[in-house]
C-alpha cells in the first residue's frame, strides 16, 4: 500500500463537483498518515504511524511538518510507541494529537517541541477538539471521552451514555457539540460535553468523520458508503442514498 502526502486533498461526493490538481510529494509503503491540520494557507501537521512488515511489536508515531503549503514535508523528532490517529489545532501555536494507548501529544509552539500528557487509560483515542485555550476534548474507544479546563494538567472522565467507540467530534462553539461513532452512534452536547445525549441516526453502520458548513448543514459519512446529511445542527439526520459501497474515512 502506497501513502502519498498530497498538495491538495478533496473528498468529492455526487453533490460536489471540483476540478483539482494532485501532486505526489513523496511515497513510502512504511508511512500510514491518519490525521493532518493546516492551521493557516502554509504551515501543517500531519500525524500516523511507522509500519514496517518486521516489526513485531509496536507501530512508532510520525509526525510530519510542512511550512510552504505541502512543497515539502519534514520528519518531526518527536516519536511515541503509539500509532497517532487525529490532530486539532487551536492556533498557530497549539496543537493536540491523540492515539492508541491513551496517546495525547500537546505543542505549544507550532511543533517545534512536544510533550506527552498521562491520561492513566489503556482506550484509543481518535477525536480530539478545542473548546478554548485551556479546554479540549478527547475521545475514543468503549464511549471513553476526557475533558481538560487547565491546557491538560489534569484529565476528567466524562460519562458518554455509550459503549460504542467514538471515531470523530465537532463543536459548533463552547456549549454545543456533537460526536459520533461505531454502530451508528451519534451523541450531543450543550453543556460544553459535561453531560451527553443519544440521537437516533438511522443507521448501524460505523460512522467515521462529520463535518459542518456553518451552524445548521452538516455531513457525517462511514463504512459502506454510508452518508448521513443534517439541516436543523444534527438535531435530525437523513440517510442519504449511498454514493458508494466503499468505506468513507474522512470528509
Amino acid at each position: 500500500m502506497r501513502v502519498t502526502i498530497l498538495f491538495l486533498a478533496i473528498l468529492t461526493l455526487s453533490f460536489i463537483q471540483v476540478n483539482a490538481q494532485w501532486y505526489s510529494q513523496f511515497e513510502d509503503s512504511t508511512l500510514y498518515f491518519l490525521g493532518v491540520s493546516f492551521t493557516n494557507h502554509n504551515n501543517g501537521i500531519a500525524v500516523g504511524t511507522s509500519y514496517d512488515s518486521t516489526t513485531t511489536i509496536g507501530h512508532p508515531s510520525i509526525i510530519f511538518k510542512t511550512s510552504d503549503a505541502g512543497a515539502n514535508w519534514q520528519l518531526d523528532s518527536f516519536s511515541t510507541a503509539a500509532q497517532l490517529y487525529s490532530i486539532s489545532s487551536y492556533d498557530e501555536e497549539n496543537l493536540l494529537a491523540v492515539g492508541e494507548y491513551s496517546t495525547i501529544a500537546r505543542t505549544t509552539n507550532g511543533g517545534i517541541s512536544w510533550i506527552e500528557e498521562e491520561s492513566s487509560l489503556f482506550n484509543s483515542f481518535s477525536a480530539v477538539e478545542y473548546l478554548d485555550l485551556n479546554t479540549q476534548i478527547v475521545a475514543g474507544s468503549g464511549g471513553m471521552m476526557l475533558k481538560t479546563t487547565n491546557s491538560g494538567n489534569q484529565w476528567n472522565l466524562i460519562s458518554t451514555g455509550t459503549l460504542d467507540g467514538l471515531t470523530d467530534m465537532h463543536f459548533f462553539d463552547y456549549s454545543r457539540g456533537i460526536c459520533i461513532g461505531l454502530n451508528g452512534a451519534i451523541i450531543v452536547t450543550t453543556d460544553g460535553g459535561e453531560n451527553w445525549g443519544s440521537i437516533v441516526s438511522g443507521t448501524n453502520a460505523h460512522l467515521t468523520s462529520l463535518n459542518f458548513f456553518g451552524s445548521d448543514n452538516g455531513i457525517i459519512v462511514g463504512a459502506y458508503g454510508t452518508v448521513l446529511y443534517t439541516a436543523n445542527g444534527g438535531l435530525n439526520w437523513i440517510v442519504r442514498n449511498n454514493p458508494t459501497d466503499k468505506s468513507l474515512s474522512s470528509f
